[in-house]
């Protein structure tokens, strides 16, 4: 219904490469999830790129 609409869908929580093909197939080509990265800090966020950790060593969120 949302891509008749002609809404741009984003897959959310894409683990596996089968979750990404069952979603390519229904036609929703933009996914986010483990599959394609996992989550990192912004550099901009004060924290060490690699592991978000500060200074101080506390995690930037």
């Amino acid at each position: 219904m949302v891509l008749d609409l002609g809404a741009e869908v984003v897959a959310e929580g894409v683990e596996t490469a089968e979750d990404a093909e069952d979603l390519l197939s229904l036609g929703i080509c933009l996914q986010q999830g483990y599959l394609h990265g996992r989550p990192t800090v912004p550099i901009d966020a004060g924290g060490d790129e690699t592991t978000g950790a500060t200074e101080s060593g506390a995690l930037v969120p």
